[in-house]
C-alpha cells in the first residue's frame, strides 16, 4: 500500500510539471514515474483523475446541441478562448486556457506508453493473464486518445484525400527527445486501428472496474472508427461483437426514477466510463439545450423527463451517465445499436436498420412503434435524429457534423446568435479542424492548421 501511494505521488509530480503543456513541449523527468511491477502498472492505468476524468469538451461547445444566453456570455470574461471557440473565430487562443485541449491527450498517451515499455522489461510469466490485460488496456488508452486528437486537429477521414491530408503526431514511446512530426490522416487511422485490434485480443471479456476497457468497449470504438471511415460492413461487424456481450444490458427508462441526476454511475449500459474535465460551461444553469432539439423528444419519450430540467422556455440537460453534472464522454451500449442501425440503412437494409433501432427505442419511448414504409433517405434521417437525441453531450455531435457534412443530403449550416450578432459556420469549413496551440507550434515546428 505504501508503494502504491508513492506511485500516485510521483504521478502527481509529473502532472504538476506538465500542467502548462504536454510532453511535446515540456520535458518531464522520466524518473518521476518508475513502474516496477504489474501492480505498479495497473496503478498507473487506474489513475482515473488523468485517464478517465480529464477529457476536454470544447468540441461540444462548437456544435449545435446547445447555446449560451447573452447573460452567461457576458459573465465569461475570464474565458476568452472558450468564447472564441463557441463562435468559430479565426483566432482562438488569447490565453493558455485551451492548451489542455491538446495536452491532456498526450499526457494520457505518455502514461500508456510508460506501461507498455515497462511491460516489455518484465517477464509475462509472473502473471500472464494480468500481463495481457495491462498491455491491452494501455493500447486502448493510447489509441483512444490518438483518435480523439485526429478527430479534433485533423481533417475528416476521406479515402481519396487521407493519404496526403495532415494528421496528428503519434507518440508510440516515452522518448521525450524524439522529433515531433505530423503524419497523414491515413497513417493515423492505420496505427490507431492496429492498437485497438491488438487490444481487443488482450483484454478480458468483462471488467468489473468500468474505468478499464474490456472487449465490448474496444469493439465499439472500432465500430465508431469504421463508421467515421464509411466502412459500413466493418462497423456493423464490430457493433455486433459489442452487442453480443452478455455483460451489459439496456436500461428500461420507464423504470428509472426521475431526479436531479437520474442515471447512476457505472450503470448496466456503461461499457467504458469517462467524463469531461469541465462543469463550468456545461452546467445546466449555463448551457441550454437547443429548443428545436428538445421539441424533437415526443411527450411519450422518457428521455424528455430524464435528460432535462425545464425552466420556463429553457431546457437544461441533466442526463449524464456519471450521475453528476459532468458530461459522460465514455462508451455506452446504446451507441452500438445506433451505429449498426445507421450502417444497415446506408447499405439499403432499411427494414433491418429500423428493427435494430427499435430494440433501443423500445427502452426509451413508451409504447414505441417503429415507422413503416420509409424510403432509405427517410430512414437515414430518422436514425440520425435518434442518434443525436440519444448521444446528447456525449462528446460525439461535433464529429458527427464533421462526417455528415461530406454528403449533401446530411450537411448542415450552423448558426449562433450572440448579443444580437449572427455567426455562421458553413459545411466543410476549415474551422471544423481545431488549431493547434501556438505554444506547441513554437516548440515543435509542426505545421499549423489553416483557418
Amino acid at each position: 500500500m505504501i508503494k502504491q501511494y508513492y506511485i500516485f505521488g510521483m504521478i502527481l509530480c509529473f502532472l504538476a510539471l506538465s500542467c502548462t503543456g504536454d510532453f511535446l513541449d515540456v520535458k518531464p523527468d522520466k524518473k518521476l514515474v518508475v513502474p516496477e511491477t504489474l501492480a505498479d502498472m495497473q496503478a498507473l492505468l487506474d489513475y482515473t483523475d488523468l485517464m478517465n476524468r480529464s477529457i476536454p469538451m470544447v468540441d461540444e461547445m462548437q456544435a449545435d446541441d446547445g447555446y449560451l444566453t447573452d447573460q452567461v456570455w457576458n459573465s465569461m470574461g475570464n474565458y476568452p478562448d472558450f468564447k472564441n471557440a463557441y463562435i468559430w473565430q479565426d483566432q482562438i487562443y488569447e490565453t493558455k486556457l485551451l492548451d489542455a485541449n491538446w495536452s491532456v491527450a498526450y499526457r494520457i498517451i505518455f502514461q500508456a506508453n510508460k506501461v507498455l515499455e515497462g511491460l516489455s522489461k518484465l517477464p509475462s510469466a509472473e502473471d500472464p493473464l494480468l500481463y495481457k490485460r495491462l498491455k491491452g488496456q494501455a493500447l486502448f488508452f493510447r489509441a483512444w486518445q490518438h483518435w480523439r486528437q485526429a478527430l479534433m486537429f485533423a481533417p475528416q477521414f476521406d479515402k481519396d484525400k487521407s493519404a496526403t491530408d495532415m494528421g496528428v503526431p503519434m507518440k508510440l514511446q516515452t522518448d521525450i527527445n524524439a522529433k515531433t512530426i505530423r503524419i497523414s490522416v491515413e497513417e493515423n487511422y492505420k496505427k490507431i486501428l492496429a492498437d485497438l485490434l491488438e487490444a481487443a485480443e488482450l483484454v478480458d471479456d468483462h471488467d468489473a472496474v468500468k474505468t478499464r476497457p474490456a472487449k465490448a468497449a474496444i469493439h465499439t470504438l472500432i465500430a465508431r472508427m469504421y463508421l467515421t471511415m464509411r466502412q459500413w460492413k466493418d462497423a456493423v461487424k464490430y457493433a455486433d461483437l459489442a452487442l453480443s456481450s452478455p455483460h451489459y444490458s439496456l436500461v428500461d427508462f420507464g423504470e428509472v426514477t426521475n431526479g436531479s441526476y437520474p442515471f447512476k454511475r457505472f450503470g448496466s449500459e456503461v461499457l467504458f466510463h469517462a467524463i469531461a474535465n469541465t462543469s463550468y460551461i456545461f452546467s445546466s444553469s449555463r448551457f441550454k439545450t437547443d429548443p428545436e432539439l428538445f421539441r424533437s423528444y415526443t411527450v411519450n419519450d422518457y428521455r424528455r423527463q430524464l435528460f432535462f430540467n425545464r425552466s420556463g422556455d429553457e431546457a437544461n440537460y441533466k442526463g449524464s451517465y456519471d450521475g453528476s453534472l459532468y458530461p459522460f464522454v465514455g462508451i455506452k451500449l446504446s451507441e452500438c445499436f445506433l451505429i449498426k442501425a445507421e450502417c444497415e440503412v446506408r447499405m439499403n437494409q432499411v427494414e433491418q436498420g429500423l428493427n435494430t433501432l427499435s430494440k433501443l427505442l423500445e427502452s426509451r419511448i413508451e409504447g414505441y412503434r417503429p415507422p413503416e414504409g420509409m424510403s432509405q433517405s427517410e430512414a437515414l434521417s430518422y436514425v440520425l435524429s435518434e442518434r443525436r437525441k440519444e448521444l446528447l453531450l456525449n462528446g460525439i455531435r461535433w464529429y458527427d457534423l464533421k462526417r455528415l457534412n461530406m454528403e449533401k443530403e446530411t450537411e448542415k449550416i450552423l448558426s449562433k446568435t450572440v448579443l444580437g450578432k449572427v455567426y455562421v459556420l458553413e459545411p466543410n469549413s476549415l474551422k471544423y479542424i481545431f488549431p493547434i496551440p501556438p505554444s506547441i507550434i513554437q516548440m515543435t515546428g509542426i505545421p499549423q492548421n489553416p483557418r
